[in-house]
């Protein structure tokens, strides 16, 4: 058993692990980090390009504006931070700018 310390009620919580710190992110704004990848998924099977540059380029702003992937370790929780996730925000721009070239470097072929 951990030893607390005098006045505290609770041991001080430890680092959550690399795989709990991911999970928490993805579960702060979960309804908008699961439907964003999964429009950009349908804009680009259907080649509609700049349709998913849009859908990334959103999903960049609300991770800078904290309102996904965004989160903070309680005691026995994880909540909303709103501050910004740059390396999620970074991701998704990354992502955004690639698909700006995709009209480019790809070919359509028929039936597709």
């Amino acid at each position: 058993m951990a030893e607390v310390a005098p006045g505290h009620l609770h041991p001080e919580p430890a680092e959550p692990a690399l795989g709990l710190q991911r999970a928490a992110a993805l579960e702060q704004g979960v309804i908008f980090a699961s439907m964003v990848p999964a429009a950009a998924t349908l804009a680009i099977l259907e080649r509609r390009f700049l349709v998913a540059v849009g859908w990334f380029g959103a999903a960049a702003v609300l991770s800078a504006l904290g309102l996904i992937h965004s989160y903070r370790c309680t005691f026995g929780d994880t909540a909303v931070s709103l501050s910004p996730s740059w390396p999620q925000a970074a991701g998704y721009a990354v992502m955004a700018l690639l698909l700006l070239a995709a009209p480019i470097v790809t070919e359509p072929s028929e039936g597709h």
